[in-house]
């Protein structure tokens, strides 16, 4: 008998490798703590987080947390039907959009611009990072050159299809957060959301 993962294990799984604490991402996700906790002994176990705590804790953007101020923020949307399994199995992946912002990337996501899009579905964020000195249109050539993400020309010039998404966005999240973190040596500040 098999049983389905849990739909945000995978996101706070992703939050802890890039430095969350692990009571904030259980919080921030709405898992209860007993479950993160059998999580994260199956992780340590699995080498897929580190034994001990993160070294550097960084901070997550809550909503009451003005977005004022901030260099930019790059931030991971897509539709929700294209994240369902028959979907991603009929795309090939998961089609998503790479944007910037200098607001809440919450607030951007319901810009007009985004309505016109078809994008499958209600608009849901995937994550975001803020305080990014690198514009999206760096992170968009990287992510061309990647055999395993396809970009069609057209008029939507920040989608890309991830062929190795599962629909949890967790290959788009590494694969973007490592790219922010090559390209930008100072301290970036990383944000897993929940599916909305």
């Amino acid at each position: 008998m098999s049983t389905k993962p849990h739909p945000l294990k995978s996101v706070c799984l992703c939050a802890i490798q890039n430095g969350s604490d692990p009571k904030a991402a259980a919080k921030v996700n709405g898992v209860s703590w007993p479950t993160m906790r059998v999580w994260m002994s199956r992780w340590r176990k699995s080498g897929e987080v580190g034994a001990s705590a993160p070294t550097q804790p960084i901070s997550i953007l809550a909503p009451s947390i003005p977005h004022a101020g901030v260099l930019r923020s790059i931030y991971i949307a897509a539709g929700d039907r294209n994240l369902t399994g028959g979907a991603v199995f009929s795309n090939g992946g998961v089609w998503a959009n790479i944007g910037q912002t200098l607001r809440d990337p919450r607030e951007r996501i319901t810009d007009r611009d985004y309505k016109r899009k078809q994008m499958g579905g209600r608009v849901v964020l995937l994550g975001w990072w803020i305080d990014v000195a690198t514009p999206d249109t760096d992170i968009h050539q990287r992510l061309k050159s990647d055999s395993r993400v396809t970009w069609v020309k057209g008029t939507n010039t920040e989608e890309f299809l991830f062929m190795d998404d599962d629909g949890t966005g967790s290959t788009i999240r590494k694969k973007v957060g490592s790219i922010i973190s090559t390209m930008n040596p100072a301290r970036t500040i990383y944000m897993v959301t929940p599916f909305l």
